[in-house]
């Protein structure tokens, strides 16, 4: 099983990760270019602090993967959304976390 992990570091040590945009990325590059496009089982974003850790697991394309990964921070830096859309991508964030806090 390969697992190929890139981790960032943000010049700025005051950047916190947000939920919203590691869901972005992952849904709108991420799963579509690792997992659709070259074959990689399953791909993941988290963020602390202002590291942002992204993998991708089972991935039978390796070297290819990494190149995408690489290029993460241009298709964000490139990416416009309109305030619709920026607000579907953080509604089934907003379910989950109501969920979770149905449970104590």
């Amino acid at each position: 099983m390969n697992t190929l992990v890139f981790i960032y570091q943000h010049p700025d040590e005051n950047l916190q990760g947000e939920d919203v945009g590691n869901h972005i990325l992952r849904l709108k590059y991420l799963l579509r270019k690792l997992h659709y496009e070259n074959g990689a089982y399953a791909t993941e974003v988290k963020s602390k602090s202002q590291y942002i850790k992204l993998t991708s697991t089972r991935d039978p394309n390796c070297l290819e993967s990494l190149d995408i990964l690489i290029k993460a921070g241009d298709f964000l830096e490139n990416l416009e959304l309109s305030d619709e859309e920026f607000e579907a991508y953080k509604l089934p964030l907003r379910r989950r976390k109501a969920e979770i806090l149905r449970l104590f």
